[in-house]
C-alpha cells in the first residue's frame, strides 16, 4: 500500500473523467479489487476515484469550451457534416441539456457551451 498506486489510480481516472480513451475503468475495477484483499484502503480508494473524476471533467470541459468548438466550425474537408453535426448537438443540448451532460463525454458538454454549474451537477450526479 504506497502512495504511487494512488496516483497512478488518480491519473487514470482523471484521464477517464475527461472523456478521453485509456484504462480508467480497468483501473478502478482493479483498485476495488485490491480494496477488497486488504490491500488498499477502500475509503481512499473512493477519494481519491471522486476527485480524480471530477478533476478530469472539468479538464475536459475547458478543453471542449477553448478549443472544440472552432476546430469543428471552421472552414474545409467535411464542413457540411460538421456544421450539420453541431446544429444537432446545439438541438440536442437545447432540450435535454442534464441528461446530455451526464451521460455524454465532458468535453462535449464544453463544445454545446453547457452553463457550468449544470455540467458540475450532472458530471457529480454520474
Amino acid at each position: 500500500m504506497t502512495l504511487s498506486e494512488y496516483a497512478v489510480l488518480f491519473v487514470l481516472v482523471a484521464i477517464m473523467g475527461a472523456g478521453l480513451p485509456g484504462p480508467g475503468d480497468a483501473s478502478l475495477i482493479a483498485a476495488g479489487t485490491l480494496a477488497g484483499e486488504g490491500k488498499l484502503n477502500v475509503g481512499i480508494v473512493l477519494a481519491t476515484a471522486g476527485v480524480a473524476w471530477m478533476l478530469g471533467s472539468v479538464i475536459g470541459f475547458e478543453i471542449g469550451r477553448r478549443g472544440g468548438r472552432p476546430m469543428l466550425d471552421h472552414p474545409g474537408r467535411l464542413e457540411k457534416r460538421r456544421r450539420k453535426l453541431l446544429a444537432k448537438g446545439d438541438r440536442a443540448f437545447g432540450r435535454h441539456t442534464f441528461v446530455a451532460s451526464m451521460t455524454l463525454p465532458a468535453f462535449v458538454s464544453g463544445i454545446f457551451r453547457v452553463r457550468y454549474w449544470l455540467f458540475i451537477l450532472g458530471h457529480a450526479t454520474a
